[in-house]
């Protein structure tokens, strides 16, 4: 899968790495550029030494994160570290790879405020992506019950107008994932079954048990 790391040196953008499967495949690693990260044939090292499932350093110390991972222009969240999975893929695949880098520290990308909404953005070329936020199914209403990954609301100010509306604006568990699909960086609910880029986002903290079951309804 292909990806990218967030960082952004002295105007460049994100320069696109060779998939994690393809290095597998020729033994090599996939360089980024001259100041970023070297990515690594694994999904679970940090200065060579294999992660464990253990609980991140308090306060969370965000050089731990995998190298692939960084973060030089999200002024909004500066100790998160970001990825970029620029293949097109379905939710659950996505959220799997992210999960799957440093589990119990990654995930999909957890949009906290509407500036950090739109530093991601800023950087994503017009692609539609996953991000990570859920309705657990059978909720009152569309707009009921979401969210975040690692257990908070959804904050309303993230939606973009009119959403989330699940399909007709009745709640029917159609729509109960999330993704950016237009202009302004905000959240839209989609079935999760779309092909769309996604964003990792490394922060120490787990996927909230609830956030859990409704990511594999």
């Amino acid at each position: 899968m292909k990806w990218v790391a967030l960082s952004l040196v002295a105007g460049c953008g994100f320069t696109p790495s060779q998939s994690a499967s393809d290095a597998h495949a020729s033994g090599s690693n996939g360089q980024l550029g001259p100041d970023a990260a070297v990515a690594v044939d694994a999904h679970a090292f940090h200065d060579g030494h294999a992660f464990m499932d253990a609980a991140p350093p308090d306060p969370f110390d965000p050089t731990m994160c995998p190298v692939d991972y960084s973060n030089n222009t999200i002024t909004a969240s500066p100790n998160t570290r970001y990825k970029i999975l620029t293949d097109m893929a379905t939710l659950t695949t996505q959220s799997n790879e992210c999960n799957g880098d440093h589990p119990g520290w990654t995930h999909l990308v957890v949009l906290d405020t509407v500036l950090e909404a739109q530093q991601i953005h800023s950087h994503m070329g017009g692609n539609f992506y996953y991000v990570g936020a859920v309705q657990p199914p059978n909720q009152a209403t569309a707009g009921t019950g979401w969210l975040q990954l690692t257990g908070a609301a959804v904050p309303s100010d993230l939606w973009q107008v009119s959403q989330p509306n699940d399909n007709g604006d009745a709640e029917n568990n159609q729509q109960n994932f999330v993704a950016v699909d237009d202009t302004t960086g905000l959240l839209n609910d989609v079935s999760g079954a779309y092909q769309y880029q996604a964003v990792c986002e490394c922060d120490g903290q787990a996927i909230a048990p609830a956030a859990l079951a409704a990511l594999n309804q």
